[in-house]
């Protein structure tokens, strides 16, 4: 890919992540918990090395564990793809 189309395609993309940023800047978002978010990397990292390691199962291990953390089954099976 050459220089200039990579310059124009990142520009698009930084144009619209500032679009959607300022259309949500209004809405009522959840709070940051810190203890999902470490959970969720300590997760992400397992699966990775599963993923690595096996050259499979990250959403097998991925939908489990969201299922056994409370998430709905059609939340999870969205979240995993």
């Amino acid at each position: 890919m050459s220089n200039k189309v990579f310059r124009i395609l990142f520009g698009l993309l930084v144009i619209s992540a500032i679009a959607m940023l300022s259309y949500y800047r209004g809405t009522d978002v959840t709070p940051f918990n810190s203890d999902l978010f470490f959970w969720a990397l300590l997760f992400g990292a397992i699966a990775a090395l599963i993923d690595g390691s096996l050259g499979m199962a990250y959403g097998v291990t991925g939908t489990a564990f969201l299922l056994g953390y409370g998430i709905s089954p059609i939340k999870a099976v969205a979240y995993i793809h």
